[in-house]
């Protein structure tokens, strides 16, 4: 539908599906419905609108706040304001998570920003030192 150009179509099924996705209490409902917000998200970028994308994202973290898909959808938003040029608070977000295993997530996350848009190898370090400092597991050495 959005390389046929009927956006505004596409921007109708998917707020649809939303309120279908949310009503399931399975996690393959929950999953959809999230990959729903990010497509939304998605098209409200590729439009133009920044504003609309931004409160679709949000709108998806407070969602999915307390379930198992709640990492997912801030690493979103934390993308989302990095390839938009707010870096500082994509970095905020992702460092204000300090609960295993999410943290493990966002710090990995973080570390990216880093290396990849800010250029900062010691700050890059450091987040791998943390997840090593607060879980040491073979899984996290490796």
């Amino acid at each position: 539908l959005i390389d046929e150009g009927r956006v505004e179509m596409a921007k109708e099924i998917l707020k649809d599906c939303l309120q279908d996705g949310r009503k399931s209490d399975s996690v393959t409902g929950d999953c959809d419905a999230l990959h729903c917000y990010f497509m939304l998200a998605s098209i409200f970028r590729k439009s133009k609108d920044i504003k609309a994308a931004k409160d679709v994202l949000i709108a998806a973290y407070d969602a999915f706040k307390g379930s198992a898909l709640e990492i997912d959808a801030l690493i979103q938003l934390s993308r989302f304001l990095v390839n938009n040029g707010d870096i500082q608070e994509g970095v905020k977000i992702l460092g204000s998570v300090k609960k295993p295993p999410m943290m493990v997530k966002a710090q990995i996350e973080l570390a990216d920003v880093f290396l990849n848009n800010i250029g900062n190898r010691k700050e890059y370090i450091k987040c791998f030192q943390r997840i090593l400092k607060k879980r040491k597991t073979t899984n996290n050495i490796l």
